[in-house]
């Protein structure tokens, strides 16, 4: 799942798409609000905006599984 190379083929602003990431970032991310999140906008079944924040899976993580512990299994 790509995003289109121009958003605005799809109507949407390629300038207002960009303050997506650093909106959450600085919110929720940087202030420990959330470990992490995942952004996607899209219209007419094509994607427009996709962007993953927060910390990587720590190394051998399991798929999903952010922690690496018992808790993701909860």
């Amino acid at each position: 799942m790509h995003p289109v190379d121009d958003p605005s083929a799809l109507g949407l602003s390629r300038d207002r798409l960009a303050r997506i990431e650093p909106f959450f970032r600085s919110r929720y991310i940087d202030t420990g609000k959330l470990a992490g999140m995942v952004s996607l906008v899209a219209r007419r079944g094509e994607v427009a905006h996709l962007a993953a924040l927060g910390p990587s899976p720590p190394q051998g993580a399991a798929r999903g599984d952010r922690t690496g512990g018992e808790r993701a299994r909860e």
